[in-house]
């Protein structure tokens, strides 16, 4: 299977964004509130308050990370959402993080493109996430953000 080009005006050789984008993330609500940066201040708050045994990824709705977190939001970013739609993204992120988790350990390589996200055997996953386009990117070891997202996983 040939490497596709890297996508023009990125600086990585895949579109980082994809990731989070996938199963149309951000046509769920305001999609202009939520980008990569916000998801990823998510993310780190998340982490935190699990390391404060505050948050069980098994558990929900959360309200109290996620009033903590709308102030965040609101303090880093100048974002105002309702505390539902807090609650809403936590929720979403905590299952796109299982949804990598276990395909990344299950093949060890994500493959995906500009249409969605399936993984390291074709055959296998190829329906997954409803695509079946596939570029290969093993980047697991180098991206902070899936770091970030295991960490949510994974106990110490």
């Amino acid at each position: 299977m040939n490497d596709p080009p890297p996508y023009p005006n990125s600086p990585y050789p895949y579109d980082l964004p994809q990731l989070l984008r996938v199963g149309n993330a951000y046509s769920e609500g305001d999609s202009s509130k939520w980008n990569l940066k916000t998801d990823e201040m998510l993310l780190e708050f998340l982490i935190t308050e699990k390391d404060r045994g505050r948050l069980n990824p098994n558990e929900g709705p959360y309200k109290d990370s996620a009033q903590e977190a709308r102030n965040l939001l609101q303090s880093h970013f100048g974002i105002v959402l309702s505390l539902d739609d807090v609650v809403h993204r936590i929720k979403f992120l905590k299952k796109r993080c299982a949804f990598f988790y276990k395909l990344i350990h299950s093949k060890g390589t994500i493959w995906f493109h500009e249409y969605g996200v399936v993984s390291g055997d074709h055959n296998v996953f190829k329906k997954m996430e409803g695509t079946d386009a596939v570029c290969p990117c093993n980047v697991w070891e180098e991206e902070p953000l899936f770091i970030k997202m295991e960490a949510l996983f994974v106990d110490p």
